[in-house]
């Protein structure tokens, strides 16, 4: 045999059938059958049955064979096949011999360390007898046989099984002698090699592309890898990517700047459009715009014309996509949206020169280079060009998000399903936030509102804990004092993840109140409780929860962790114990007595424990330590919610209010429309001067909040004036519609109560 050893270390997995590939044993399996009719004295012509006539049926599928010992006799299958096994193992003796080349090949690979596997059809009784005779075989490094799978040749599963094992290698050859077998290689996606003679039953059915008659006759120079074949494919495909990639970057910058400068201009929707190809990739892309916050929209051009233009508002935008911009339907309405409709229509396109370039708006064209080639060998299927669009439209998008500040909070809430939306550990089962107390602490604040909905960087704590802790668990639950849980109920309903258990009473410690609030329902979970006033700022190794830990941070604490194992309550005041405590198969805290905090009774309930080190820690447990965070605050003009801001106009009488996010662009644009549509020329609201997309600017009023104003009245006055601003908002609207009492009165209270005290600022001294 000629030992090309370059072609050949090309390989790295050597796999092989063993009957007629590495040893003579498929002519002793036609010898067996014709033993085994005979012995049941069933008289079948030679001419009838021969070599090749045995491997139609027996290399075909798994029941080609019994078909045809059917056809021959009424014995069952299994009889005459019993016999022919003991007819095979019986000739295996003294019969028994390599393939031409099979035995040079082997010792070759064995020699170079080049992994190898059988994977036969033939049952382990065959295969050990096989060995015993040629034990050169034994060097195998991995076998598999008819009893380690269950779908047979031709399927696939047998090799598949083979490549799983040796993950590592990268690029397989195979060694087949049969079609079924042939086929499952093939089927593989591995190097395929036929080895046979031309006159095989099947040959030109399959018609190998890497056929020898036996080892001796290979030219491994001219073996045609798998690996190699699509190696070249896949370099050419990437290199028509990459090529068409460059000729679009400087567009692509400019085209996305002037877009979203654009858009910034209009308060309406965005919608994509295209057709065929184009629509699928404006669907995608819609669906990225909306998972980042934007409100964004597909157009399908049939519907359009059969009853949903009526969904097209002023200010809104049409962005097409189409390579050619001569598309018939996507011309048509583009035509009767710029007759009947006042919005923006941007076109974006292949071709330069093309009809939608004269009904959009504006136009641009995505690349330097017209002659953009398609991946296929045929150069029409859309594959570059719909790559283009994708990649701009997604690019589009995200900078769009960018500009309103993107982050992973923000696209979790719009994106909770799937993946994506999963928590990023499947170690905690709950995060339990306790909030039972009066916050006694942060008084005048907690006069009317929890502390656990304290105003911090403009939002309520709570949606800072929820936004943080969701990404670490399951769900979380919220112990809160029966006084307030209608109220935290209201912000938090937005949430699914959370659940609310409240106390009617003040529970006399931390501990009381954990035990007897989580109850055996969460025996044997893995719960992290948290203090509802302190916050890690960066993210946790979830990973290092091994078994129950107690977070630690500075040295402001009643309690200290010392040593790492031991809790004291220390007089000083420099413990450093925040808490924050993660208990593994929790069970409850039988072992403690009325009065005890949590870290009275820990280490007696779970006395193995980990400590974990925090180095930055949100805490507003006081007022001094929430003055800390919130000083930047006191000296601003103008406080909003954090979805909006308000910033000086172009003189001292003059505001601008403008949107932070997506949330913000909703309630801007109902504010806006609010305005547009209330009586003109009133003594009520401030002026307008000027709309934008997601801005206006107004006049400046000098005034009080209302909750300011409310604290020097006695009841029956702010009922008076509540009565005043509903006439008022009665008189400024045109049309009129009645409301149930139960539900004015509910919206009373959630605007002149809730919201009202959850806002509070320092202002209060």
């Amino acid at each position: 045999m000629n030992i090309d050893s370059v072609s050949i270390n090309q390989f790295d997995l050597f796999l092989f059938d063993l009957d007629g590939t590495l040893v003579n044993t498929e002519e002793l399996h036609y010898q067996a059958y014709r033993n085994a009719f005979e012995s049941f004295c069933l008289e079948i012509p030679h001419s009838s049955f021969t070599f090749n006539e045995y491997c139609r049926y027996a290399h075909f599928d798994d029941v080609s064979m019994k078909e045809f010992v059917g056809k021959q006799t009424v014995l069952p299958y299994e009889k005459i096949y019993s016999k022919k096994k003991e007819e095979f193992l019986r000739l295996l003796d003294g019969n028994l011999q390599f393939i031409e080349g099979a035995e040079a090949l082997l010792k070759y690979l064995i020699q170079k360390n080049i992994k190898t596997a059988i994977v036969t059809h033939s049952d382990s009784d065959i295969l050990g007898k096989i060995l015993s005779k040629i034990p050169l075989l034994t060097n195998i490094t991995y076998m598999i046989t008819r009893n380690d799978y269950t779908n047979r040749k031709p399927n696939p599963e047998c090799y598949i099984k083979a490549l799983n094992h040796f993950q590592d290698c990268k690029n397989p050859i195979g060694f087949e002698d049969s079609y079924k077998g042939y086929i499952s290689l093939v089927r593989s996606n591995v190097t395929s090699v036929f080895i046979g003679e031309e006159s095989y039953y099947f040959f030109n059915k399959i018609k190998p592309q890497n056929h020898f008659r036996n080892f001796n006759t290979i030219k491994w120079e001219s073996i045609k890898s798998t690996i190699e074949n699509y190696t070249n494919f896949v370099d050419v495909c990437l290199d028509r990517y990459m090529k068409s990639i460059q000729l679009c970057r400087e567009k692509f910058t400019i085209i996305i700047k002037h877009i979203i400068s654009l858009i910034k201009n209009y308060q309406g929707n965005i919608y994509l459009t295209g057709i065929g190809k184009n629509a699928l990739i404006c669907r995608k892309s819609v669906s990225t715009w909306q998972c980042l916050g934007i409100s964004c929209h597909f157009l399908n051009i049939p519907d359009l014309f059969h009853g949903e233009f009526g969904i097209l508002k002023e200010d809104d935008i049409i962005i097409y996509i189409s390579n050619s911009g001569n598309t018939d339907e996507l011309l048509k309405c583009c035509q009767y949206v710029k007759e009947h409709f006042a919005v923006l229509q941007i076109g974006l396109t292949i071709k330069k020169d093309c009809s939608l370039k004269d009904l959009v708006n504006f136009h641009y064209s995505i690349t330097e280079d017209e002659n953009i080639y398609e991946i296929d060998s045929i150069n029409m299927t859309p594959t570059t060009t719909s790559t283009l669009f994708l990649m701009l439209l997604d690019m589009l998008g995200v900078k769009l998000a960018e500009e309103q500040e993107l982050t992973v909070e923000k696209f979790k809430r719009n994106h909770p399903g799937g993946e994506l939306g999963k928590v990023q550990n499947n170690i905690i089962d709950y995060v339990v936030i306790v909030a039972s107390g009066l916050g006694s602490r942060m008084f005048p604040l907690t006069k009317y509102i929890p502390k656990i909905l304290i105003t911090f960087k403009n939002r309520p704590f709570i949606q800072h804990m929820i936004e943080y802790w969701q990404m670490y668990c399951k769900k979380i639950i919220i112990i809160c004092n029966s006084i307030y849980n209608e109220l935290i109920k209201f912000y938090c309903e937005n949430y699914f993840m959370v659940k609310i258990i409240h106390f009617d009473d003040g529970s006399p410690g931390t501990a009381d109140t954990i035990h007897r609030s989580i109850k055996q329902e969460y025996y044997g979970k893995n719960i992290l409780f948290t203090w509802c006033d302190i916050l890690p700022e960066a993210e946790i190794n979830i990973n290092q929860l091994s078994q129950s830990t107690i977070f630690t941070y500075g040295d402001e604490c009643r309690y200290g962790l010392i040593d790492g194992n031991r809790i004291e309550k220390l007089s000083n005041g420099n413990g450093n114990i925040i808490g924050i405590y993660y208990i593994k198969s929790y069970r409850g805290f039988p072992n403690y007595t009325v009065g005890d905090d949590i870290c009275d009774t820990f280490t007696v309930n779970y006395p193995k424990f980990l400590e974990y080190k925090l180095y930055s820690l949100i805490d507003i447990g006081d007022m001094m330590k929430l003055r800390k965070y919130n000083s930047q605050l006191l000296s601003l003009s103008f406080q909003t919610r954090f979805f909006n801001e308000i910033v000086k106009g172009i003189d001292d009488n003059t505001l601008i209010k403008r949107s932070l996010d997506a949330q913000g662009d909703e309630i801007i644009k109902k504010e806006i429309n609010w305005y547009r549509n209330i009586k003109s020329n009133n003594n009520y609201t401030p002026k307008i001067y000027k709309f934008g997309r997601n801005t206006f600017e107004m006049e400046q009023l000098n005034a009080k909040p209302i909750y300011r104003v409310f604290d020097e009245l006695y009841e029956d006055q702010k009922l008076n004036i509540i009565s005043d601003i509903i006439e008022i908002l009665d008189d400024l609207h045109s049309n009129k519609i009645s409301i149930e009492k139960d539900i004015l009165m509910q919206d009373t209270k959630i605007e002149c109560y809730d919201k009202v005290y959850q806002f509070m600022t320092f202002q209060i001294n």
